[in-house]
């Protein structure tokens, strides 16, 4: 019926209006806590996230962790390697990656308990969806897209996009050892020794990005849930951070993410703007959330 389908529009209009004012007051005000799995599986019944694509879930569930502190290293806290999952504290990756797989993992479990999305955040974050000590983490961004394109969790959509072609040269993390616990000392040679292959490896590879000049042209054509991965010019880096796109009522195309600089993930400005904003940012790759697939086993 017309008039039904005139008054869902209306409801889903002032749906997303609210969230919008929401994340931009909750990105001035103090810091809140984190929802929990119980929380997120109660809302997905309530909000019939369940019946969303699998990038409208993506942002969905990403803007009920506004205001949610950032905390960097978090992954760099054990001395053995283990997947540890956190809601309350977050930086750029974790963030992407929790909401991720919190977003597939209603695909596959339906409510999740957290061993099930333990299971999901290793297939995503480890070399092949396995757990094999430190040097199997994907530590590099640009490693852990190549990983996740494999494993069909990603689609680099940047070459369509006009995307060209960007030679890395990393080597941050074989130079900077003193940053990263498990790569100091005697004992960690090995680990030192494995991460130089790794950055050698993904050196070899082709990889595209959209200079930032060019991101107004292309942020129309991103759609809710794309992951936004930003070109550094850091010597021996690829990317400096990661976020993903929410598309607010008038269709503007916002970064949604841990902000290093705000200490705490916030809905920001139109990702054209933000990128502008900060010098150290070069462009962007584009990566495109899959539907889980019956072909990916674990």
């Amino acid at each position: 019926m017309i008039g039904s389908d005139n008054r869902q529009a209306k409801c889903k209009a002032y749906f997303m209006a609210v969230i919008v004012i929401l994340g931009s007051l909750l990105s001035v005000l103090p810091i809140i806590s984190a929802p929990t799995l119980d929380e997120i599986n109660k809302l997905t019944d309530l909000r019939s996230w369940d019946t969303l694509s699998i990038g409208d879930r993506f942002a969905m569930i990403g803007m009920e962790f506004l205001g949610v502190p950032y905390v960097g290293g978090t992954l760099e806290r054990a001395e053995n390697e283990v997947c540890s999952v956190l809601f309350h504290e977050l930086d750029c990756v974790t963030f992407v990656e929790l909401v991720l797989n919190l977003s597939r993992s209603i695909d596959i479990y339906g409510y999740p308990t957290i061993d099930e999305l333990k299971r999901e955040v290793t297939f995503t974050r480890y070399r092949g969806g396995e757990l094999d000590g430190y040097t199997s983490r994907l530590h590099y961004t640009s490693d852990w897209i190549d990983d996740n394109v494999d494993k069909m969790v990603l689609e680099d959509i940047t070459q369509d996009l006009g995307g060209i072609i960007i030679d890395f040269d990393l080597n941050f993390m074989s130079t900077h050892r003193e940053y990263y616990p498990m790569l100091v000392g005697e004992t960690n040679e090995g680990n030192l020794e494995k991460i130089k292959l790794i950055e050698s490896f993904i050196n070899n590879q082709r990889h595209y990005y959209i200079p930032k000049q060019q991101a107004v042209i292309v942020e129309r054509l991103l759609k809710a849930g794309d992951i936004i991965a930003i070109t550094s010019r850091v010597k021996g880096l690829d990317y400096n951070h990661i976020g993903m796109i929410f598309v607010d009522e008038e269709g503007t195309r916002r970064l949604l993410h841990a902000s290093l600089g705000k200490k705490k993930v916030v809905l920001d400005k139109r990702l054209s703007e933000y990128l502008k904003s900060i010098d150290k940012h070069t462009g962007i790759t584009v990566l495109r959330p899959l539907k889980v697939s019956d072909r990916i086993t674990r």
